[in-house]
């Protein structure tokens, strides 16, 4: 008998950052922000240099997740695999069950990547979606962005922020998962776009010690919609979590 998928989570935020085109500072300075709040991050690496500067920048302060992000190789026009990507960094020890992409991967790669430990997918191009959760085949799952981080548009990271805070509340209120995408590279030009992240995760904070919502990772998020799947070689927790 085929068991009735699972309830899709509700009340937690999740941060992904794509950091495989951003340089070390500012990787540093975003860690420094999300540490300072005690928020996990998922943090997006194409190779295991990019992971040890994560590493060395994240400084135990939360479980922050490690992720293949292969979204720097699609935009200098090279043809890595992204399978062979992911074999390269388990290669270095990393066990990865998070993947950002900017395309969806084709249907023998989802299943080539379900076999490696891959549970979750994020789409990172800013078409919209309207689901936030998504089942894929050979049990992976995507998961939707609820908002990004620079903001497009005149208007810019003050309003940016703003409306981010609104619909996080929203989202709250309506027991969804709220997922912030964040562009390491274009953060690091933009100081109103760092002080607009800095004023949205204190209202997480805020949000968090009131018991409306949890802070998680995506392999958190993955786990939570399967349960019944080994974590432990499916987590790429880089720290024990804070007590």
């Amino acid at each position: 008998m085929r068991l009735p998928p699972p309830a899709i989570p509700g009340r937690i935020f999740a941060i992904s950052i794509q950091g495989s085109a951003a340089q070390p500072s500012a990787i540093v300075r975003l860690a420094d922000i999300v540490n300072s709040h005690r928020i996990a991050a998922t943090w997006g690496v194409a190779t295991a240099t990019d992971a040890d500067v994560v590493q060395s920048a994240t400084r135990r302060a939360a479980a922050h997740e490690i992720a293949l992000d292969c979204s720097a190789n699609a935009e200098a026009g090279q043809q890595h695999p992204v399978v062979a990507d992911l074999q390269n960094l388990r290669r270095s020890g990393l066990e990865i069950a998070s993947l950002l992409c900017p395309v969806l991967p084709t249907t023998a790669d989802l299943e080539s990547l379900a076999r490696l430990g891959i549970q979750m997918v994020v789409v990172t191009d800013k078409s919209q979606v309207s689901t936030p959760v998504t089942t894929l085949r050979f049990g992976l799952w995507q998961l939707a962005t609820s908002w990004r981080l620079p903001c497009d548009g005149w208007l810019g990271d003050a309003w940016g922020a703003a409306r981010g805070r609104r619909l996080l509340d929203l989202a709250i209120r309506r027991n969804a998962p709220f997922h912030l995408m964040i562009d390491a590279a274009a953060m690091e030009a933009s100081s109103s776009s760092l002080k607009g992240l800095q004023r949205l995760l204190k209202h997480v904070e805020k949000r968090r010690q009131q018991g409306a919502l949890s802070v998680v990772t995506l392999a958190d998020i993955a786990e939570q919609l399967t349960p019944r799947r080994a974590s432990a070689t499916a987590r790429s927790i880089l720290h024990e979590r804070a007590a």
